[in-house]
């Protein structure tokens, strides 16, 4: 709510308009609180590039499988296109 407020009298960065409408394919994890004061954060763990395996996968409707994690530990990166 309060970020809300803060954004609602403010314009895009005009410096971040080229990146407008740009698709990549991205790994996102999640970031735990360690203290259990704040919660989860989504995080942006690696930018995938035509180079790797993952990136032929996602272009060709393939979805790799998630990473799995053992209970309780943060989970590994998904794979995202965007």
């Amino acid at each position: 709510m309060k970020r809300a407020k803060a954004r609602a009298g403010t314009s895009p960065n005009p410096s971040f308009a080229p990146l407008n409408g740009i698709s990549y394919i991205a790994k996102i994890g999640v970031k735990k609180d360690k203290d259990g004061k704040y919660p989860d954060q989504n995080v942006l763990t690696h930018i995938v590039t035509p180079d790797e395996k993952e990136w032929q996968m996602v272009m060709s409707g393939q979805a790799p499988a998630p990473a799995s994690a053992a209970p309780g530990a943060m989970p590994g990166p998904t794979l995202f296109a965007i």
